[in-house]
This record gives structure tokens, sequence and C-alpha cells, in this order.
């Protein structure tokens, strides 16, 4: 059956959202939030309750790198045995009953951390992350509350080491949830003990140092900001694209899967016999939603100028994604776009019977997933004139 090729050239493709999530050529993050640290490798036993916050400030470079300065305060309760205090503020025996644990032995510590951040491959709605760095911190280990004796409970400033995981997860173009655990090495102090070979103080740390450790789950929110080229959905925002999007040679892609006889924003009133593709170029959406972005309503407007003068031919319209993030998710957002796509027509007068609706996620690429460029054409809202 004969068809009339349409087709329309728009400018500019990308999608902005995050499968919405936006990755960006470079941004900053502000970070803030709480801790729940928790004594681990040390000579006291670990105890409720257990609590501290966080600030830092992130610099992303590309798509997987980034950097952050991060500044905490945490305290941490312990539980400590009796064997451990020998000795009484006169130099004699101590009093402490034996078989007792001290309750309140708290640690105080504040401080800041220099970290490198790697990130995995990141979806519109997750980035995982790994994280390693050092700093310094100052801690105060008190047992002053259960008047207990101990002459190496000192304040002292020293260095730690970090290693950890996490993740991001969208809630905005702007704003991520953030969790992270982390593994922090310091001297062996911070408990109030110092590792001594005296038969009692003498049990060796984390790979048999002499230094305690204490782990971290800090949950906050990352305020990004500063971006730079959005270049691509599918991956939270402040992420950098590794590739710069030409948006030429986006453009000169387009063009190579449109049929020869085109004429822009006209109707070719020479039939043809041929399935055709018509590519809407630069319809956006926000994040992680099918709400259309502002720039997609001018796009729109000329498809219902050329489906008004041709009334005759049917449209499906499809979404498409790249090959990023679970494939179910994909295909569901995809659809949802396209669905919102065919409202927008049957609101400025299209025959809804003229429109179906298909979501393709990632089963039909016209270019390469493997970089920028091609993931940036492969996201796309595609009309396909089906009679």
């Amino acid at each position: 059956m004969k068809k009339f090729l349409l087709v329309t050239m728009f400018s500019c493709l990308i999608f902005t959202s995050n499968n919405s999530a936006q990755k960006n050529e470079s941004a900053w993050a502000l970070g803030f939030g709480f801790s729940y640290p928790r004594l681990a490798a040390a000579d006291v036993g670990p105890k409720d309750p257990n609590y501290g916050g966080f600030i830092s400030i992130q610099r992303n470079f590309n798509e997987k790198l980034a950097i952050r300065v991060l500044g905490f305060y945490r305290s941490m309760l312990g539980k400590v045995p009796s064997v451990l205090f020998k000795e009484s503020p006169g130099g004699g025996p101590s009093t402490v009953p034996a078989n007792w644990e001290v309750d309140e032995m708290t640690t105080t510590t504040f401080g800041g951390v220099f970290d490198v951040i790697y990130y995995f491959t990141v979806t519109e709605s997750m980035a995982p992350f790994v994280h390693f760095g050092g700093g310094f911190n100052y801690y105060d280990p008190d047992y002053s509350k259960d008047g207990i004796y101990n002459k190496s409970a000192l304040a002292v400033g020293t260095g730690v080491f970090d290693l950890g995981v996490g993740s991001e997860f969208g809630i905005s173009d702007n704003w991520k949830l953030k969790v992270d655990f982390s593994f922090n090495l310091t001297d062996g102090g911070i408990d109030g003990i110092q590792r001594k070979p005296d038969g009692y103080n003498d049990r060796s740390g984390i790979f048999g140092t002499s230094g305690d450790s204490y782990i971290a789950v800090d949950f906050g929110l990352l305020y990004y900001f500063g971006k730079k080229e959005i270049q691509s959905r599918n991956m939270p925002t402040g992420i950098i694209q590794g590739e710069r999007v030409d948006y030429e040679k986006i453009k000169n892609i387009v063009k190579s899967y449109i049929p020869a006889e085109v004429v822009r924003e006209v109707i070719v009133e020479k039939p043809v016999t041929q399935k055709n593709n018509w590519v809407l170029v630069g319809v956006n959406f926000a994040f992680n939603s099918a709400e259309l972005k502002p720039e997609s309503y001018p796009i729109l407007f000329h498809a219902v100028k050329v489906l008004k003068a041709n009334p005759g031919i049917n449209i499906e319209i499809a979404g498409h994604s790249d090959n990023l993030g679970d494939e179910k998710f994909n295909i569901k957002v995809s659809e949802e776009r396209a669905e919102t796509v065919k409202n927008y027509l049957v609101g400025k007068g299209i025959d809804s019977s003229r429109l179906s609706v298909a979501g393709k996620g990632s089963s039909e690429p016209i270019s390469d997933n493997s970089t920028a460029l091609g993931r940036a054409m492969n996201r796309r809202i595609e009309f396909n004139v089906i009679k």
C-alpha cells in the first residue's frame, strides 16, 4: 500500500533525562547528612547508640571519576572488659571488679578526608561507586562517666585512611540521595587503650597493625550544580560523559537514516511504497518521568502541522533508549514517553485512532551504544508511518 513520505528535520538530538538521569561533562556537588559510626577492630566492644554527621564538596570530572573533600563528626560508644585496667590513679591495683564491663566509654572524633571516587556503570536511578582516601581526625576517648582511671585515654590528632562503597540514587535533575559505607583505619588510641607489650594491651589491630578501626554508614543528599554540557540520560546528574557529543555528527546520522526524497517541514507529495521513519529530534523529557521539556513543544507543533496536512495516514509513535540500565525499565519509560507525545497530538486535534504507541527500549539501535554519540542517537522518539 502506498504511503506518503513525511520527514521533518529538527535541531539538536539529545535526551536530558535520566532514563532519565542526566550526564554532564563536569559538575560540582555539595553533600550533607547523618552518619551511623560503630567501632570495629578495636580493644573495646561496640555498643549503641552511635551518631554523627558529614558535609562534603565533590568534583565530578567524567562519568567514571570524581574527587571529594568530606568533613565528619562521629560519636561512638564502647564497652571495655575490666581486665584491661591493671592500675589505679595511685599506682596500685585497679579497683574495677573482675568481669565487669564499662558501659559508657565514649569516643568523639571529627576531621576530614580527601577521597577519590570511581563510578561503575550507572543508570538513571542509581550510580554505584567505590572510594578510597585519607586525611586527619581528632579523637577524644572519655571514660569519666564510670570513674575509670585510664591514663592512655588521651585526646589526640592523627591520620585516618578510609575505603568504602556506596551509591547515589536519583531524586531530580540536581538532587541525589547518597548511601555510603566506609571502613576507617586510624591509630591504636581511638578507644582510649594504647597497644603495649604488657600481656594485656598487646592485641594487634586490623592486618596485624597497632591501629584501631571503625565503620561508618552515611545517609544524605547531594546537590549537583555548575553543570556543563548535558550529554546523555540514563545516568545520574553530575557524572561526566567521557566523550563530548558532536551535534553535527548527530544530524548527519539522522540524515543517513532518512530516505533520499526529503523536504524539510513540508509534505513530499510523491507517494512512496517503502516504510518511512520520522525521527523527532530534540523531544526531551523531565528527570525520571514522561513530562515534556519546554523545548519539545515547537518540535511537536511542526509534527501536528504535518499530520493535519496528511489526514489519510496513521502513525506509530515509538520510544527508544540506549542499552544502559535495566531493559524492562527502559521499555516502560520509552512507552510512557511515547504515550505522552500521543496525548499532546490528540490534544492538538489529531484523531487518536490514527495514533498508536510502542516502547522499544534498546531493541532497535540506529548507532553504536559504546560511544556517547551513539547512545545519544539511540535515545529518540520516532514516528513510523503505518498507513
